[in-house]
């Protein structure tokens, strides 16, 4: 078992626990934000109350990655900005940048990713 695989284990486990619909949804929340559809979701379609509650989940992670989008390029535009460095603080922001960057596009494939996500018709060809 990978360890992606353990986490997902432990994150079903909590949302097995969880026993009020904050609880439930702050569960699922995690799960669909930490990890890939094919690990989760036909979890979500076998539970006809996960399912019910899904569209709000999928909301609440879109404003989340929307709000650390926000972050990153609020931090890239103070990089911009930023003039008074030596040679090797200006590189150190150029880095940076280049982090920031690249964790952005993460944030927007992994919304595209949940948006995707279609519970009536959504197939996991996970063998």
């Amino acid at each position: 078992m990978s360890k992606n695989e353990i986490e997902l284990e432990i994150a079903l486990e909590r949302l097995a626990e969880a026993n009020t619909e904050d609880a439930i949804i702050e569960q699922l929340r995690s799960i669909v934000k930490g990890f890939n559809p094919f690990m989760y979701i036909d979890i979500i379609r076998e539970n006809p109350y996960y399912t019910s509650l899904f569209e709000d989940v999928r909301q609440l992670v879109s404003e989340d990655i929307t709000e650390m989008k926000k972050a990153i390029r609020d931090e890239i535009e103070a990089i911009d900005s930023e003039k008074k460095l030596d040679q090797e603080g200006m590189q150190m922001l150029s880095n940076l940048k280049t982090e920031c960057n690249l964790l952005l596009d993460e944030l927007i494939e992994k919304e595209r990713e949940i948006m995707a996500i279609n519970l009536a018709t959504y197939k996991n060809n996970k063998k």
